[in-house]
C-alpha cells in the first residue's frame, strides 16, 4: 500500500474533527507529496527516507515552518496506519526538522501609505488598505465584516468572522482563537469609511459585489503590487499593513498589550517577539526612568 494512499485515507477519517479550510491544507499537502515519499510502499518506508526528504525541501529554499507542514501528514497518517494495522512500527521517529531562518517582515510605513492612496484605484481598494492600516486586521476579517458587526455610536467594531477557502469556495468561519475573536476600536477616518459603505451597500457585507454577494479579494496582492509601482514604492503583500498598523502603534509608545489585543495575537510574546526588533527605541523609556534615579 502507497504511502499516497494511505495519506488520503487519513485525511477523509481525520475531516470529521477538524475544519474545512484545514481538510484543504491537507490535501494540498497530501498532492505535493505524492511524487515524492507519496509513491513508497509504506512498509519500505525507512526513517532515513524521511529525513532525506525533510534535507530536500531545506536545500530548496522551503521555510521551517513549510517543512513542518509537509511533514505533519507523513507523521499523523504512518501514525493512522500503525493503528489501522497496515504497519506494525511508524517509521517517523526521532526525524530532526531542519532550522531556517526566519523571514523579515516588511510592514507599510505612514508615508508608503500615503503615496499609495494618492494612486487611481478602485474605492473599496482604497477603503480596504486604509482599515487595514488603522486597524491591523488581517484581510480576511476585513472582506467578513458586517453592517452588525460596527458600533458606530461607541466607536468599536467586532471581529465575529473571517474569510476561509474551501473545495466548494470561500466561506465565512470563526476565527480559531479566542483572542482573535476580538473587539477594535476604531478612530474617526475608519468611522466615517464604514459608515460610507454601510449607506451605500445593499446587504449586510460591508465589502460587496454589485449583486450583494461578499466580496472575494482574489488577486489583492497583485493589484497592490502594481499600486506600489504606481507610488514608486517598495513591493509588499497585504498583510504588510497589519504590519505596518503594528510597528506605528510601537513606534508611538502604545503599550505591547493593547497592540497585542489589537492584533488578535494570543500572547504578548508573539507581538514582540514579531515587532520589538523593529522598533530600536522601544527601551527608550527604560533608560530615561533609569537615568531619572538620584542615587
Amino acid at each position: 500500500m502507497r504511502l499516497y494512499e494511505v495519506m488520503v485515507e487519513w485525511i477523509q477519517f481525520h475531516s470529521i474533527s477538524v475544519s474545512a479550510p484545514t481538510v484543504l491544507n491537507y490535501s494540498r499537502t497530501v498532492n505535493i507529496l505524492k511524487s515524492s515519499i507519496g509513491e513508497m510502499n509504506i512498509e519500505d518506508i525507512t526513517k532515513d527516507d524521511i529525513q532525506e526528504l525533510l534535507i530536500d525541501f531545506y536545500n530548496n529554499g522551503l521555510s521551517e515552518n513549510t517543512i513542518i507542514n509537509y511533514s505533519k501528514p507523513i507523521r499523523q497518517s504512518l501514525g493512522y496506519a500503525v493503528d489501522k494495522g497496515y504497519i506494525a512500527k511508524s517509521p517517523y521517529k526521532d526525524i530532526l526538522m531542519p532550522k531556517t531562518e526566519k523571514k523579515e517582515i516588511n510592514p507599510f510605513t505612514e508615508e508608503e501609505v500615503k503615496k499609495i492612496l494618492s494612486v487611481d484605484m478602485p474605492i473599496w481598494f482604497r477603503d480596504a488598505i486604509q482599515i487595514a492600516f488603522r486597524t491591523g486586521m488581517r484581510k480576511g476579517e476585513i472582506f467578513a465584516l458586517m453592517k452588525q458587526d460596527i458600533d458606530f455610536k461607541n466607536a468599536f467594531l467586532t471581529i465575529r468572522y473571517t474569510q476561509s477557502k474551501t473545495k466548494e469556495g470561500y466561506i465565512l468561519k470563526k476565527p480559531k482563537t479566542k483572542a482573535s475573536r476580538r473587539r477594535v476600536s476604531i478612530d474617526k477616518i475608519t468611522l466615517d469609511i464604514l459608515h460610507r459603505r454601510c449607506l451605500q451597500g445593499k446587504t449586510d457585507f460591508i465589502f460587496a459585489y454589485p449583486d450583494g454577494k461578499m466580496l472575494i479579494p482574489s488577486g489583492i496582492n497583485a493589484m497592490l503590487d502594481r499600486k506600489c509601482k504606481a507610488a514608486g514604492i517598495q513591493k509588499h503583500r497585504f498583510h504588510d499593513l497589519r504590519h505596518g498598523h503594528a510597528t506605528y502603534l510601537l513606534k508611538n509608545n502604545v503599550h505591547p498589550k493593547i497592540v497585542q489585543e489589537r492584533l488578535g495575537h494570543s500572547s504578548i510574546k508573539i507581538t514582540l517577539d514579531t515587532y520589538s526588533h523593529l522598533i530600536p527605541g522601544l527601551q527608550v523609556p527604560a533608560i530615561e526612568a533609569i537615568n531619572s534615579l538620584d542615587f
